[in-house]
């Protein structure tokens, strides 16, 4: 029902459609392009975020959103996303949603969707179902893709005729460039421009003396599913 509905929004309507802010207090240069729209917008504390947004952010910059149902994205310096589109019903819990990374570094903590099947991040060399999950994401120049798991479970899907590949929690995944059969170890290393949030206090990163400011008003730490 949800999935059908959303075929019936036109790609405008979809492109409008607000899909969750921005959650980190410090801006350091983080800019978005909406569908449709020649400029860019600098994406400030709670600024909102759309369906059909480009995310970029340069050297130096970092920016961390929050959608509908509390999922979290994190947003290293020299990155790019594309927020094709998040759709969640608070009333059932159910939604779909799909991202897709061009290059940079990104954390992404699954909220309240109780249809995590039906989100699906992409990257040049890889589709990723996720099952309720807590990853580190890096996705290189030449589109190799290294995806650690810290939590839950992902499905890979590599590019070329390789079959799916589960990966657990506490493992990594690689993906080359050339679509050679993925490797995966035990283990999983945080990108070193995504250590700050890590080293950063959630407290002071809220910069609200503690109070969650999450669209909805929950209080309380993440939900991981």
């Amino acid at each position: 029902m949800l999935t059908l509905a959303l075929t019936l929004v036109s790609g405008g309507a979809l492109a409008e459609m607000r899909i969750g802010a921005v959650v980190e207090r410090d801006y350091t240069g983080a800019l978005g392009q909406r569908a449709g729209q020649e400029g860019t917008e600098r994406l400030f504390y709670n600024h909102a975020v759309y369906s059909e947004q480009q995310v970029k952010t340069g050297r130096d910059a970092t920016t961390r959103l929050r959608f509908l149902d509390s999922t979290e994205l994190t947003v290293a310096g020299n990155s790019s996303v594309a927020l094709d589109r998040f759709v969640y019903d608070p009333n059932s819990g159910a939604g779909e949603a799909a991202l897709t990374f061009g290059k940079g570094a990104f954390r992404f903590v699954t909220g309240k969707m109780r249809t995590k099947e039906a989100v699906v991040l992409q990257t040049p060399t890889a589709t990723i179902a996720i099952r309720g999950t807590h990853l580190v994401l890096n996705v290189r120049g030449d589109g190799s893709t290294e995806l650690g798991v810290i939590e839950g479970a992902v499905l890979v899907r590599p590019c070329g005729n390789v079959p799916p590949v589960e990966v657990a929690q506490g493992s990594t995944i690689l993906i080359a460039a050339g679509c050679e059969p993925p490797l995966v170890r035990s283990g999983y290393n945080i990108p070193p421009q995504l250590q700050y949030f890590d080293n950063y206090p959630e407290k002071q990163r809220r910069g609200d003396g503690g109070k969650d400011t999450r669209d909805g008003g929950d209080k309380g730490g993440r939900g991981n599913g």
